[in-house]
Formats: structure tokens, sequence, C-alpha cells
């Protein structure tokens, strides 16, 4: 016997209902992506930051000791620090720069860390340039 008439318990979605679900997780995938980016970048270039702090570090205590001995004037800087997978360094003078390598997070990005001596009270002062 053939039966006629609407079938009353349907289980399962509508295509509609999949359809909005689909969008909803379209619009949090478009803004979620961008700041987990962001996020990212931020983190690396906190890696290329401690390393530069560590060198200013090293630095200002070769001031300090050359100071101590009286030779401050024949100091010379530390070597750059080896090349990361996100930097690459470079010394000149007193200043580091840490540039950020092509294909990471971070490329394009650099900042300096420059490292002098107060001559009037022999501290050791550090300025990091802004991060672009």
């Amino acid at each position: 016997m053939k039966r006629k008439g609407i079938i009353r318990n349907q289980n399962g979605f509508t295509l509609i209902e999949l359809m909005v679900v689909a969008v909803i997780l379209a619009i949090i995938t478009a803004i979620a992506v961008p700041i987990y980016n962001g996020y990212k970048a931020e983190a690396v270039a906190q890696e290329g930051i401690q390393v530069a702090g560590q060198w200013g570090q090293l630095y200002c205590g070769r001031i300090a000791k050359a100071r101590e001995l009286g030779t401050s004037t024949t100091l010379t800087a530390p070597a750059a620090p080896a090349a990361s997978t996100n930097f690459t360094y470079a010394v000149s003078g007193g200043t580091l720069t840490a540039s950020g390598a092509t294909g990471t997070a971070v490329a394009g990005m650099s900042f300096t860390l420059a490292v002098a001596e107060d001559g009037t009270t022999g501290n050791c002062t550090k300025t990091l340039s802004d991060i672009n």
C-alpha cells in the first residue's frame, strides 16, 4: 500500500540551516585569521628584541669592565649575534640592527639598538628604535 501525504517525523538539517552555519564560520574566520597573524608577528618580533637586549647587556658589561680597567677608549662592540630563522643582525659601532628575514612573519621589519656610555656618570644607556 502506498502512503500519501506529508511525512511528519523528519530528522536532520535543512539546506538553509547548513548555509547559515557556513556563512557564520566564514565571517568568524575572516575576522580571526588576521588577528592571529598579528599576534604571531608580535611574538616573533619579541625574539629579535630579546636577542638585541642580550647583545646590549653584553656590550654594557664590556663598557663597565673597560671603565673599571681604565681602557674605555679602546673598546669595541661585540660581534653581531648569529642569524636566526626570523632575523639577521648587523653591528656598526655601538649599534645593532635587526632585520626580519624574507618569507617570515617579520619580513620587512627592522629596528636598531644603540648602546652608549654616558660620559658624565659612566652609565650605559640602551636606546631601542621604533620597530618598523
